[in-house]
């Protein structure tokens, strides 16, 4: 079933907690697992507790505030995380941010992201090359793919204003902007200004990591993150990495497949970007390197069994029965997730 909401708290929160409470009454789920910080807002205050509730933040909500929403944001937390069974972090940096914040951490615990290497490369091209063929890109030009929706969040104002300098150092260098967003209309404007620059829009899945691959770099230039999946699925893929060194970015990719540059350090990030972009064959060493560790790291897709044990944990301490040993005659469904995100 569909849940439509906005992701900025606003006055149709009441509506959306009515539609989401209307779901929950249909679908009577054994465990509720909210994805995102407005989910986690209304599926908490729908729930209180009420039934076994998971919330995985992807991002804690004060990361997008200033000043006095900050602080409330930070104290939502505070009291959400107690209509919690348990809060998922995504990453080392994102627990560390719950327990600076003094989200109560007795049910905080860190699974990381990682992605189904084994599903990505089955729906991948089987090169770079043949990618380039598919998307009629020239064999040999230096691209930099950015692949993310078009908001603040993902800092792709910060690499148009990086831009320039990088088609210094490599003047026939392209950038791909891949996926659709509120801030699209101004980025379009803003790249006017510089040469090299395309948008490709919303694009499937298939396609875009199609995009990643025919890569010579994919860039993350983010402000904040829970745990970007994206810099994980590039290196799955064997494509090197250039991102913001942001919490949720700072994952365990060996160092010559993922550089890192201080956030909002346009200058970094363009030099960054030009010398991944002027070698190639440097780049394909570590794209190398790179989908080796995806496969030692990510191969056997734990965070899925860590997310399914879990489950398990939370019904055998609410219930004394694991969900997966429920009777076989009960009507109800195991889970439902729900989500207010969109996009990567």
């Amino acid at each position: 079933m569909s849940w439509n909401a906005t992701r900025e708290p606003s006055p149709v929160v009441f509506r959306e907690m009515r539609d989401l409470a209307r779901i929950i009454r249909h679908v009577d789920p054994t465990l509720l697992h909210l994805h995102s910080a407005k989910a986690g807002l209304v599926g908490r205050l729908v729930v209180r507790g009420s039934r076994p509730t998971v919330f995985t933040p992807h991002a804690w909500s004060w990361l997008a505030a200033q000043g006095t929403t900050r602080t409330l944001a930070r104290h939502w937390e505070r009291v959400g995380a107690r209509w919690a069974d348990a809060v998922v972090c995504l990453s080392p940096a994102e627990l560390g941010g719950a327990t600076e914040a003094r989200v109560p951490t007795t049910s905080t615990l860190l699974i990381p992201n990682d992605v189904d290497v084994h599903a990505l490369r089955a729906v991948a091209p089987g090169s770079r090359s043949s990618a380039r063929d598919r998307l009629g890109l020239p064999p040999e030009a230096p691209i930099a793919v950015c692949c993310a929706r078009l908001v603040p969040q993902k800092g792709q104002d910060l690499l148009l204003a990086a831009w320039a300098r990088t088609r210094e150092m490599v003047p026939d260098a392209r950038l791909i902007q891949v996926g659709d967003g509120p801030d699209r209309p101004a980025l379009e404007k803003a790249a006017a200004r510089t040469s090299g620059i395309h948008f490709a829009g919303a694009q499937p899945r298939s396609e875009a990591i199609a995009w990643m691959k025919a890569a010579t770099v994919v860039v993350c230039p983010s402000r904040y993150e829970g745990m970007s999946l994206v810099p994980l699925e590039a290196a799955t893929l064997g494509t090197p990495v250039v991102a913001t060194r942001v919490q949720g970015m700072d994952g365990d990719l060996p160092a010559p497949a993922r550089r890192l540059v201080p956030p909002n350090d346009t200058v970094a990030l363009a030099t960054a970007l030009g010398d991944a972009l002027a070698d190639p064959h440097g780049g394909n060493l570590a794209g190398r390197q790179a989908a080796r560790w995806a496969e030692d790291q990510m191969g056997e897709n734990r965070s899925v069994a860590r997310t399914l044990a879990l489950y398990d944990e939370v019904m055998f301490a609410r219930h004394g029965t694991p969900i997966m040993h429920r009777p076989s005659e009960s009507p109800v469904h195991p889970s439902v997730t729900v989500s207010a995100r969109s996009g990567s």
